[in-house]
C-alpha cells in the first residue's frame, strides 16, 4: 500500500538524518582540537519502483512507465572541509602552524600519514613528532634534533643552535575525500595522491586550530534534530495507518 512506501521514504531520511546529527556531534566534540578539520555530508535522493511490482494495475501512477516512484534518500560520501582554521600563537618553538595548503607528513607504522596539527614534541630518541607520537617528515625524512635552541623558519627550514638540520616536508592533497584515522590524521583514499611542495609557507611557535565554526554545528544541529523529529513523526502516523487498515481487513 502507497502508506507502507511513504514509511520505506520516512525510515531512510532518518538513518541520512541521524547519521548527519553524528558527523556534527563529532564536529562540535573537536572545536578546540588543534589542526582538526570539520566532516561534511552529501547527500543523494533515490528513485525506485522495485517495491511497487506487486501493487494493482488500478494503482495511481506518477510516471510514464506505469509504476508509481518513490524518492529516498541516503549518504552518497563525507569529504573533509579543507579550509584554513585560526592561527593561534602557543610561545613554544617546536609548534608550526601552515599559512596556507599543504599537509604535514608524518612516518606511522602504518605508512605515510597527514594531518594539519602542528603540535609537534620531541621523542625519547630526539625525534620530532606529533602529538600521537608519530615522526614528523623533513625532506630528508626523520627529523632529529638535540639539546640547544631550535628555530623553524618561515619556509619549513629547521636549525638547531644556528646549524641547519632540515625542511619541514609538506604535501598537497588533491582530494578532500580523505580517510580519517583520527582527530588530527588522515591517510589518502584509493584515488587520491600527495604532491610535496617545493615551497612551504609556515608559521613558527603558532598552531592552526580548528576550523569548526560552532555557532553554526550548532544551527545545523538544531535543524538535523526537527528534520529528524518530522520523519519520526511521518513514521509513526503510517505505521498506524497500516496497523487501523490491518484492523477492518481483518474483520471484512
Amino acid at each position: 500500500m502507497p502508506e507502507e512506501l511513504h514509511l520505506y521514504t520516512a525510515i531512510s531520511g532518518q538513518t541520512a538524518v541521524f547519521k548527519q546529527m553524528e558527523v556534527i556531534a563529532n564536529n562540535l566534540a573537536n572545536a578546540t582540537t588543534a589542526g582538526f578539520k570539520a566532516e561534511r555530508i552529501i547527500f543523494e535522493k533515490v528513485l525506485t519502483d522495485e517495491r511497487l511490482l506487486h501493487y494493482s494495475p488500478n494503482a495511481e501512477i506518477s510516471d510514464p512507465n506505469g509504476l508509481p516512484v518513490e524518492e529516498y534518500v541516503q549518504i552518497q560520501a563525507s569529504y573533509t572541509d579543507l579550509s584554513v582554521g585560526p592561527v593561534e600563537n602557543t610561545g613554544n618553538p617546536l609548534d608550526v602552524a601552515i599559512r596556507n595548503e599543504g599537509f604535514f607528513v608524518l612516518n606511522t607504522p602504518s605508512g605515510l600519514r597527514y594531518t594539519r596539527s602542528g603540535q609537534f614534541a620531541l621523542d625519547s630518541q630526539n625525534r620530532l613528532v606529533s602529538s600521537e607520537g608519530h615522526a614528523v617528515q623533513g625532506l630528508s625524512g626523520d627529523i632529529t634534533l638535540g639539546a640547544g635552541k631550535v628555530e623553524i623558519s618561515s619556509d619549513g627550514s629547521i636549525s638547531l643552535n644556528g646549524e641547519f638540520i632540515d625542511r619541514l616536508r609538506l604535501a598537497k592533497i588533491d582530494s578532500p575525500f580523505l580517510i580519517r584515522e583520527s582527530a588530527q590524521k588522515f591517510d589518502l583514499p584509493p584515488e587520491g595522491s600527495a604532491t610535496d611542495l617545493s615551497t612551504v609557507e609556515v608559521q613558527s611557535r603558532a598552531i592552526e586550530g580548528s576550523n569548526v565554526n560552532t555557532v553554526k554545528e550548532l544551527t545545523d544541529m538544531i535543524f538535523a534534530s526537527r528534520i529528524f523529529e518530522a520523519l519520526q513523526k511521518a513514521q509513526q502516523a503510517s505505521s498506524s495507518m497500516s496497523s487501523d487498515r490491518n484492523q477492518i481487513l481483518g474483520k471484512s
